[in-house]
C-alpha cells in the first residue's frame, strides 16, 4: 500500500463563515501574530528586568549618583546590550519558526514581510518594555523635586539602531534556511515517506 501526502498549494483557499481566505494570507497573518506576541512578551520581560538608578538632585539640575554599585558601571550600556541580544535571539527564533512553519510560502515576499514583522515587533518590544518599566518605577512629581531630594529613575535608552537588529538577523537567517535548509519536512508516522 502506497501512502503519499501532497503539500498544500499556496493558492488553495479555506472557507470560513461564508468568506474565502487564501492560505498564503493566513500564513502571513500567522507570522505577524506570532512575531508581535513573541516580541511583546519578551519586551515585558525586559521591562521587568530593567535596572534603575538612584541619586540625589544636585545644584544646577543634575543628579548625583549615590549608589556605589553604579559608580563604575554603565547601566545604560547594559540595558541597551540586553535589548540588542533579545532582538538577536528573537530574529533567529522567528526565522526558524518561519522556515519550519511557512516552508510552503517561502519566497522573497515572505522575507520582506518577515522583515516588516520583525521591525514592528522590535518597536512593540521597546514600547511595551519601556512602559512597563516606567509604570514599575514611577515618574516623580515635578513639584516635589528640589535640591537634595532622593530620586530613582530609569537609565535613558533609546531604540536607535537596535531596532534594525531583528529584521537584519531574520532576513539573513531565513535566507540561509531557505537556501541551505532541507527541501521537505521529515516523514511522520509513515505519511509523506518516499515510495519504495
Amino acid at each position: 500500500m502506497k501512502v503519499t501526502q501532497q503539500a498544500p498549494d499556496s493558492t488553495s483557499t479555506v472557507r470560513r463563515s461564508g468568506r474565502t481566505v487564501p492560505t498564503v494570507v493566513g500564513g502571513y497573518a500567522e507570522l505577524l501574530v506570532v512575531s508581535l506576541a513573541a516580541f511583546g512578551l519578551a519586551g515585558l520581560g525586559w521591562g521587568l528586568w530593567r535596572p534603575t538608578m538612584s541619586g540625589t538632585i544636585a545644584e544646577g539640575g543634575g543628579v548625583e549618583i549615590t549608589d556605589p554599585s553604579v559608580m563604575n558601571g554603565n547601566r545604560e550600556f547594559t540595558t541597551f546590550g540586553v535589548m540588542v541580544f533579545c532582538f538577536l535571539v528573537l530574529g533567529i527564533a522567528l526565522a526558524l519558526w518561519t522556515a519550519r512553519r511557512g516552508r510552503q510560502f517561502m519566497s522573497p515576499l515572505l522575507l520582506v514581510w518577515g522583515v516588516v514583522c520583525s521591525a514592528l515587533g522590535s518597536a512593540l518590544f521597546f514600547l511595551s518594555g519601556t512602559k512597563l518599566a516606567l509604570w514599575r518605577v514611577g515618574v516623580p512629581n515635578p513639584d516635589e523635586l528640589h535640591v537634595g531630594s532622593e530620586l530613582t529613575y530609569l537609565p535613558d535608552v533609546g531604540l536607535s539602531v537596535a531596532g534594525l537588529v531583528a529584521p537584519f538577523v531574520f532576513l539573513i537567517s531565513a535566507w540561509c534556511l531557505a537556501i541551505f535548509g532541507p527541501d521537505e519536512a521529515p516523514a511522520q508516522n509513515g505519511v509523506g515517506a518516499p515510495e519504495v
